[in-house]
């Protein structure tokens, strides 16, 4: 025995499963995904994974936000995923119902391998967790006339004179030399086009109020346009583009229910099992496929097996020799079907060893 009492697998006189699963074996950790999709149509293959679809993987570590599709959800959430250099890491967050809460303070993540709420309060909503998805906010301010002065007023909080000079393109850049500076200070970018006056929020996600435009002498006046809306990427704590979302947990569920996983930095996967199920499809087949990449690879298929598509199907195989998946590996379960609405959920054993 060591320490921390834990076998050292050679001194291992027990059975080799209970002792794996109570964690009290060195070096190895069991790990199981579980991850479903209620819905696969013809049209494409999806990823087994409770958000549908095809999974975005992050390209490099990014800083992630968590909200709810509830308002009234406040559990502490543990996330759970890889930083930068693959290392494990698990940070608690206070939901805050639609609100955009960011995971950590200054962590990022290149993955996301899983997400549980604490605690005995269910989720009433469905949780996201999503890197940042923002639009910068865009009103243009026309200018008009032959003569005179305008008053261009509430973006900012600043009440600035457009004075005419020359012809309309002259008029809009000599505003900006005068006043971009002050703009500025206010966190809104001023610039010309011809006859544009061009107001930018200098924080993507973070609004102004839209300008007015009103005439003070002789002609000189305008219109304004809201070219683009102020946007922070979500609506009622809902990710507003389904490619930032990086993990989801279903209403009531508790935990994501996902297979895609990616293995940590100094330790190698290896899948000893896997089964899978189809549900409500009426005809045709299922074509299952566990894929894995290697870091700087492209994914490729490890293994496939056919599930029968009319009514209800299941498939288990447990491997004799456990298929290997190196550090850094990305790993997913696809499914295709060959009828509409088909839900495929399933289920791979891992093992987990540490790097020696």
């Amino acid at each position: 025995m060591i320490s921390d009492n834990k076998f050292v697998l050679n001194q291992l006189d027990s059975n080799f499963a209970l002792e794996l699963a109570g964690d009290r074996i060195w070096g190895l950790t069991s790990k199981r995904l579980f991850g479903s999709n209620a819905d696969i149509d013809i049209a494409a293959a999806e990823d087994i994974d409770n958000a549908g679809g095809t999974y975005t993987f992050s390209s490099a570590a990014e800083a992630l936000y968590i909200s709810s599709s509830n308002d009234a959800d406040e559990q502490t959430v543990t996330v759970t995923g890889l930083d930068a250099n693959y290392a494990e890491q698990a940070i608690d967050v206070v939901l805050d119902g639609y609100v955009k809460t960011r995971v950590g303070t200054t962590q990022t993540f290149l993955r996301v391998n899983s997400v549980e709420v604490d605690g005995a309060t269910a989720n009433t909503g469905d949780i996201y967790v999503y890197a940042n998805d923002l639009t910068a906010q865009v009103d243009t301010v026309t200018v008009t006339g032959t003569g005179g002065t305008a008053n261009i007023e509430l973006a900012g909080g600043l009440t600035k004179l457009v004075t005419f000079d020359t012809d309309l393109t002259t008029t809009a850049a000599n505003f900006v030399t005068a006043h971009a500076a002050a703009y500025l200070t206010e966190d809104i970018v001023v610039t010309s086009d011809a006859d544009d006056i061009i107001f930018t929020a200098l924080v993507a996600g973070t609004g102004f109020t839209s300008p007015t435009i009103t005439n003070v002498s002789d002609d000189l006046a305008g219109s304004v346009a809201n070219t683009t809306a102020n946007n922070d990427g979500i609506t009622n704590g809902v990710p507003d583009t389904a490619t930032k979302v990086r993990a989801k947990v279903l209403a009531g569920a508790g935990v994501s229910q996902t297979t895609v996983y990616t293995v940590p930095a100094n330790k190698t996967a290896f899948i000893t099992s896997i089964d899978c199920s189809a549900l409500n499809a009426a005809t045709g087949n299922i074509n299952i496929e566990a894929k894995r990449r290697l870091q700087g690879s492209m994914f490729h298929a490890i293994y496939s097996l056919s599930l029968k598509a009319a009514g209800d199907s299941s498939k288990k195989i447990d491997f004799t020799v456990p298929i290997a998946l190196p550090e850094k590996t990305d790993f997913k379960i696809t499914a295709a079907s060959s009828a509409d609405n088909a839900a495929v959920s399933a289920n791979v054993q891992l093992i987990l060893k540490d790097a020696r």
